[in-house]
Order: structure tokens, then sequence, then C-alpha cells
């Protein structure tokens, strides 16, 4: 239920457009942030492999948040999945149908909430 509320403050933004935007770069970003966090685990405990993929994720997330939201969004969901499987009950396909389901269920209550708290930022346009 955290990763909802989170999301919904992070996308609820005065112009619908943007927010809806906004939603669907944090949903697709998710999405592949887990398949590439899942994947990387997948390979067993290769301490290499660990180690270079939480690297590379953590020095890449600031740098996707530049170029573009979705990207940024993508490794900090793959960071984030990451180091939840570690001392996790869940498999990593478990917590990533959780995370991908709370995000977009955060997502569709966000837009929704665009919609209810500025409407008359719709009637401008």
């Amino acid at each position: 239920a955290n990763w909802m509320v989170g999301t919904i403050l992070i996308v609820m933004m005065p112009d619908k457009v943007q927010s809806f935007q906004k939603s669907f770069q944090r949903i697709f970003g998710t999405l592949i942030g887990v398949i590439l966090a899942v994947a990387a685990t997948s390979f067993g405990t290769n301490p290499f492999i660990l180690i270079s993929f939480s690297a590379v994720a953590a020095f890449l997330a600031p740098l996707g948040l530049i170029r573009n939201y979705w990207l940024g969004n993508t490794f900090i969901a793959a960071l984030i999945m990451f180091f939840l499987q570690f001392g996790s009950h869940h498999s990593g396909y478990e917590l990533g149908v959780l995370r991908v389901v709370d995000i977009t269920i955060g997502c569709v209550i966000g837009a929704m909430g665009t919609l209810c708290a500025f409407p008359h930022r719709l009637s401008k346009k």
C-alpha cells in the first residue's frame, strides 16, 4: 500500500496531460525495472553479477531521470526490487507482480485525482 500512496503523490499534477504521461511512464518504467531485477537475481548468487547490477542501476538512475522519467524510473525500480528480494519470503516474481500492481493502482488513482482536484484546468484546454 505504501507504493500506491507514494505513486499517487508523484503522478498528481495540475495538468492532466502531464499527469497521464507521468502515470504511463511510471508504470512502464516500473515494469521494465522489475523485469531487469528479476532477471539479474535469476542468475543466482554470484557476487560479481549482483554487485555489478546494483552499481550500474544506482549510477544510471539519476542519469535516467535527467533524460526521461520512465528511464530513470526503470533503474530506480530495478534497484528497489533488487534489494527487496533479499530477505523476503516472496519470490522475485511475486514481489514484481505486487509492485507493478501497486504502482498501476496508484497511477490510476493519481490520474483520477488530477481530474477531480483540478477540474478548472480541463475546461481551459
